[in-house]
């Protein structure tokens, strides 16, 4: 058997975050969410989950667009998150050392950048941790329209036609992870991805 970790996160935002690239004042991208799936590949079983919510350091107050975009709500994050560090921690133990680790864009980055905001010891997360992929080209050569369309990974279920996965919707770090896990399963079976 196998063990891959497809892995997501959610991060702060604010109306027009994405066009201006984080670039506007006290803009961060700080993890809020990180969502996690460990799977048996190549048959596509979910054998565990992680689902963890964050406390931002430097915006802790969330903004309604993050709110409305994601669902998260701040009571949520009040009561039920943690600190950046300790999430770290659970994250990189849930997915083991040299376990290639995807996700469908560059989230990997995203962790790198909450480390230096955490200031969190590097060698945590560059040493001895997981095997981190962008499995995103990936379904762009195997779907060109994937870029066209510009659909994100809580969409991919939709774009392939399949059933949705269970939970919250698109923007919910662990849903966007059951719906890469499924477009990943259906380019499998379309023998379109070698993985």
């Amino acid at each position: 058997m196998a063990e891959i970790v497809i892995f997501d996160t959610e991060y702060t935002s604010w109306e027009g975050a994405l066009e201006r690239q984080w670039t506007g004042e006290n803009e961060y991208r700080e993890i809020v969410q990180i969502g996690a799936l460990k799977v048996d590949w190549p048959n596509g079983t979910v054998l565990d989950s992680l689902d963890i919510l964050v406390k931002p350091l430097r915006n802790p107050k969330l903004s309604q667009y993050f709110i409305d975009l994601t669902g998260i709500t701040q009571d949520m994050v009040d009561n039920s998150g943690i600190p950046f560090p300790e999430a770290l921690k659970f994250f990189l133990d849930f997915c083991g050392a040299e376990t290639p680790t995807l996700s469908y864009g560059k989230d990997f980055c995203t962790l790198a950048e909450n480390i230096a905001i955490n200031h969190c010891h590097p060698h945590t997360f560059y040493r001895g941790g997981p095997n981190f992929m962008n499995c995103g080209p990936a379904f762009r050569a195997a779907d060109p329209t994937i870029r066209e369309k510009k659909i994100n990974s809580g969409k991919l279920w939709e774009h392939f036609k399949l059933p949705r996965p269970e939970g919250v919707g698109a923007h919910n770090a662990l849903f966007d992870c059951h719906s890469i896990l499924a477009g990943l399963k259906y380019l499998r079976d379309k023998k379109k991805l070698a993985l």
